[in-house]
């Protein structure tokens, strides 16, 4: 299982860091959401898994980058998304 995490701080809603999909592989550029395990709303303390993305070869863990709460959720389990896509805030 390989882990990763992405994010780039914005001006959404005051200071909010976007969590997105991380680069999965040379050859992969999009999975599926297979878990989303942190709702909006959930405290969360850095390295908390928030979404599972799945992929024909590896199983991805999008995890926080640091403590906080996560302010909303883009995406739903099932769901196709492609490295870069925004998949969640945090608010420190």
């Amino acid at each position: 299982r390989a882990f990763a995490w992405s994010t780039r701080h914005s001006q959404l809603r005051g200071y909010a860091t976007r969590i997105e999909v991380p680069a999965m592989g040379d050859s992969i550029t999009e999975g599926s959401i297979a878990t989303v395990d942190k709702p909006a709303g959930s405290q969360v303390a850095a390295d908390d898994i928030i979404v599972q993305i799945e992929t024909d070869k590896v199983t991805i863990d999008v995890r926080a980058p640091e403590s906080g709460t996560i302010t909303e959720i883009l995406v739903a389990e099932g769901e196709t998304v492609v490295v870069g896509q925004q998949v969640a805030s945090l608010e420190p």
